[in-house]
C-alpha cells in the first residue's frame, strides 16, 4: 500500500473514532478536567499507539506523517464539538502525544 493511500485510511479510521467517540464527550471532559482511560484504551485498538515506531520493536511501523494526521484528527474531532477544545489543554495534548508516540498500553504506566 502507498503511504498517501495508507494516510487517506488512517485520515478516515481517526476522524470517525473521534467524532463518534470523542467529539460527544469533549465538552464534559475538558469541564471535568479529564480524559477517561477508556478513550485511550479506543485510540490504542486502532493500533495508534506507537505509530511511528518500528514493527519490530512493537510499534505500528507507520511514519511521522502518519502520527500527525492521527494528531490532526483528534484535534479536529474534539474541535467540532463547538464548546470544546480537549486538544487546548496542555496535559491532554501531551498525553496524546506521548501514547501516540511511545509504546504504551493504556493499561500500564511509566
Amino acid at each position: 500500500m502507498s503511504a498517501p493511500t495508507e494516510h487517506a485510511e488512517i485520515r478516515e479510521a481517526v476522524r470517525r473514532y473521534a467524532r463518534e467517540q470523542l467529539a460527544p464527550h469533549a465538552a464534559r471532559w475538558d469541564r471535568d478536567k479529564e480524559f477517561p482511560r477508556e478513550a485511550l484504551k479506543g485510540l490504542a485498538a486502532m493500533g495508534l499507539y506507537g505509530i511511528a515506531i518500528p514493527e519490530q520493536r512493537g510499534g505500528a511501523g507507520l511514519d511521522y506523517t502518519a502520527m500527525a494526521i492521527a494528531c490532526e484528527e483528534i484535534s479536529a474531532g474534539e474541535r467540532r464539538s463547538v464548546e470544546s477544545h480537549l486538544t487546548s489543554c496542555a496535559s491532554c495534548r501531551a498525553t496524546l502525544a506521548w501514547r501516540l508516540s511511545a509504546c504504551r498500553s493504556p493499561d500500564r504506566t511509566g
